[in-house]
């Protein structure tokens, strides 16, 4: 037997189609509702619509999409087993009873504040500003090379013109709008929103709104009269479509004194557009996804190697922060060949480019507001530079290059000059295993030549089976020169790896200092996490070595 019939539901439509009408008991209310079964793999969760429900002794106001369909799950944690179908349906069922005993007994009025804004719909706005230090937005469209528009709202109109350059696109500014404050959560109407006269009713109402509401919203006087409602659960907005009065009225001109008047004497009369804001400055970008780790935010970053593992770390540090409210600098002086687009962040198009210059270019393109800076000369000419700095990464996978940075490091804090922590991160053989290593500086801690004393020794701590420590060479029969092999996963978790050491720098103290991640488990070492203690044999850093 069908499970929706075992619970009392008849069959409503058409032999194509398994809809079903039955009633779901939430205490003594009977619901009527209407079930759909699209699709028995449940890609599709089954829809439940509530009929009726002006019928039903108390106004269901929440978990409602357009339609009068229930929102009784989330389709991303809400799993249906394709293999178990009745069971699944009769889940469905009680998921759909459950919310409705929210709504009908229960106190809903969280969920819905929570929800008004999905419910809200109405034109996407794209805050690139936080709509939290805003009184008025600026409203316009920004297009990108590829054809596409975005709606976009700024703080003022130089700021969306300068946002959209960064971004290699173009705007077009359309005026201006107020922006109310609400203290905590927007509220959600009681009653429906259809006329200008409902939303300057409802605005006024809100936690926080001043008096004269009316008035902030016809207070702009280059756009039609709306506002912007910013709260803890979202951000909407309306604006008043002009009526054909109105519409006359501005074809035979009138004092500008005049329009506010005008539309408020028609605001019974006049629909609005609602509008929806989407939050898109560089905070909200960086902060949705970071779920308690540490934000770069503010922290002056300095990657000097903007090869196959610094293209991807310098992404990864910008999404992460890095650039933001502090400068973040590259450091290279390669040119990008064709060789490298294989295992490289970086495409066809920036063939022919310095490195850093071209990866900084790609950044600013997909995130406007970061500060970077790129240094197309050797970073053993500038060394000077990274005083400043809170955490330098080398990127560069050289050897020798690590080791007389690592000797300017040494240099400079025995001479009581300002030197940050030093982050190295490389690929061993052919990218079989990844490391970082981090020169904090504290006394006791290894310095990076400590790791290994005499280059014609092996490591302290070797992440590679002693056959595959020296890599593999490739030679090109095209005359592009030899290189090491190794596939892209390698560059992405050495790159991953940095990336979470350098969170950790910011956010604790950086240790353990040495950390690991084998690529090819067959051919790698594995080694624990640890923090090196200095070595007594070292050229570098010890008294004794000779």
């Amino acid at each position: 037997m069908n499970p929706l019939d075992a619970q009392g539901f008849i069959p409503a439509g058409d032999v194509n189609e398994d809809r079903y009408v039955g009633t779901l008991k939430s205490g003594s209310i009977s619901v009527k509702v209407q079930v759909t079964i699209e699709d028995y793999d449940f890609l599709v969760l089954p829809r439940v619509k509530v009929l009726d429900r002006q019928a039903l002794p108390k106004a269901i106001r929440g978990h409602l999409t357009e339609g009068d369909y229930l929102c009784y799950a989330d389709r991303e944690t809400f799993l249906l087993d394709r293999y178990q179908p009745d069971r699944s349906i009769l889940t469905v069922l009680d998921r759909a009873r459950d919310t409705l005993n929210i709504l009908l007994h229960g106190n809903p009025a969280r969920d819905i504040a929570a929800e008004l804004f999905a419910y809200w719909g109405g034109l996407p706005y794209a805050f690139i500003d936080s709509p939290r230090t805003m009184t008025r937005a600026t409203l316009g469209s920004v297009s990108f090379r590829n054809g596409y528009t975005l709606r976009v709202v700024a703080s003022t109109p130089e700021r969306m013109k300068a946002w959209a350059a960064a971004g290699n696109a173009t705007c077009e500014v359309a005026g201006s709008i107020s922006v109310l404050q609400c203290a905590g959560h927007i509220l959600p109407s009681e009653a429906a929103i259809e006329t200008f006269a409902d939303a300057l009713a409802w605005a006024q109402v809100q936690q926080g709104a001043p008096d004269g509401v009316a008035e902030l919203a016809i207070y702009v006087s280059d756009t039609p009269p709306g506002l912007f409602l910013v709260g803890d659960n979202g951000v909407l907005g309306f604006q008043a479509i002009a009526s054909p009065t109105l519409n006359i009225a501005a074809k035979r001109g009138f004092r500008p004194s005049k329009r506010g008047t005008l539309w408020l004497a028609e605001k019974d009369k006049l629909k609005i557009e609602r509008l929806r804001g989407v939050l898109a400055d560089h905070d909200e970008i960086v902060a949705r996804n970071l779920a308690g780790v540490a934000s770069l935010s503010g922290r002056k970053i300095a990657l000097i190697g903007c090869g196959t593992v610094g293209s991807y770390l310098a992404r990864g540090l910008v999404q992460n922060g890095a650039g933001h409210r502090a400068s973040l600098l590259l450091i290279d002086p390669d040119i990008f060949a064709p060789g490298n687009i294989g295992r490289h962040l970086l495409g066809a198009r920036y063939i022919g480019r310095n490195k850093a210059e071209a990866l900084v270019e790609a950044l600013r393109h997909d995130f406007p507001d970061v500060e970077i800076e790129a240094v197309t000369r050797s970073a053993a000419t500038c060394f000077s530079r990274l005083a400043g700095f809170d955490l330098v990464v080398d990127a560069t996978g050289s050897e020798q290059f690590s080791d007389a940075l690592n000797g300017w490091a040494l240099a400079s804090r025995t001479a009581g000059r300002a030197c940050p922590p030093i982050l190295y991160v490389c690929l061993h053989g052919n990218g079989i295993a990844a490391q970082t290593f981090l020169a904090t500086g504290r006394a006791g801690d290894a310095c990076f030549r400590c790791q290994r004393p005499l280059f014609d020794q092996t490591w302290r701590y070797p992440v590679v089976q002693s056959a595959y420590e020296t890599p593999d060479v490739a030679v090109r029969p095209c005359g592009e020169g030899t290189f090491v092999p190794f596939a892209v996963d390698a560059t992405m978790m050495a790159a991953a790896l940095a990336l979470r050491h350098a969170i950790d720098v910011v956010s604790q103290d950086g240790r353990p200092t040495f950390r690991m991640r084998a690529v090819d488990p067959s051919k790698a070492r594995h080694q624990n996490e640890r923090t090196i203690e200095h070595s007594d044999k070292c050229p570098a850093c010890s008294p004794h070595s000779n």
